[in-house]
């Protein structure tokens, strides 16, 4: 496992458990307790997790409210969004009536999308704009746009959006938890993403292993109500039978 990996590793566990001791993560992971402890060090010296005696804890209170610009979040962890996107591009068929929600990683899905006949409803603008240059039938939810997503949110694209019944919807998030479920920053798109979801006889949250195990403010949709395209599956995670690793 790269330093990388086992870093993740690390932070997921520590939020499941909420606190560990160098020697419980040492065994976890498999391996020495000195790597266990440095890298402790390290990630309580980034701000990762609080190092206590013996081990570490993560902050209870920690939410993710962040929300970065579209442009920012573009390049972070591109490979990873790539591949997941891939991977959800095999799970559509020609007859499919679909949901692509706005969104970095799903943008991949639109960068990569070359299949004919599949009709699209998106609130991502940039979304529409690629997947109607490659001559599909696209249509892109009325409403509220906001530059800073590059989404379209607001009442009237969730009024909209119950109009239709797709055969699968494909998701972003900022946020996975069994507990919290599926959550982002902004109500406002929240609101757009529950709307669709609802709507979708098969949902799918095409992510990278960054967004497990961490909350944001607010839900859009629990745990059960999607299958995970992702690529690494926490080991924590691993019992759970919603979860596609490519």
């Amino acid at each position: 496992m790269l330093t990388k990996q086992r870093h993740e590793e690390m932070i997921n566990i520590i939020r499941e458990r909420g606190s560990i001791t160098t020697n419980e993560m040492a065994k976890i992971l498999g391996i020495s307790e000195s790597t266990a402890r440095r890298d402790i060090n390290f990630l309580a010296d980034t701000g990762k997790v609080i190092k206590v005696y013996g081990g570490a804890m993560f902050d209870p209170q920690d939410v993710d409210t962040k929300e970065d610009s579209f442009e920012q979040r573009m390049d972070i962890n591109a490979t990873e969004k790539g591949k997941a996107a891939e991977k959800a591009l095999e799970l559509i068929t020609p007859d499919d009536f679909i949901y692509i929600d706005a969104g970095t990683t799903t943008k991949y899905i639109a960068d990569n999308f070359n299949m004919s006949g599949v009709r699209i409803v998106t609130n991502g603008i940039e979304h529409a704009r690629i997947l109607a240059s490659k001559g599909n039938e696209v249509v892109l939810v009325g409403g509220n746009v906001k530059i800073s997503t590059d989404a379209i949110v607001g009442t009237l694209a969730v009024n909209t959006l119950d109009k239709y019944h797709f055969t699968k919807g494909f998701f972003g998030t900022n946020g996975i938890s069994p507990k919290a479920g599926y959550t982002t920053p902004d109500i406002n798109e929240a609101l757009v993403k529950k709307a669709a979801m609802q709507k979708c006889s098969k949902s799918f949250i095409v992510c990278d292993s960054s967004k497990f195990n961490t909350i944001s403010a607010v839900t859009f949709a629990s745990f059960r109500e999607a299958t995970i395209v992702t690529n690494l599956c926490p080991a924590e995670f691993s019992k759970y039978k919603n979860i596609i690793v490519y």
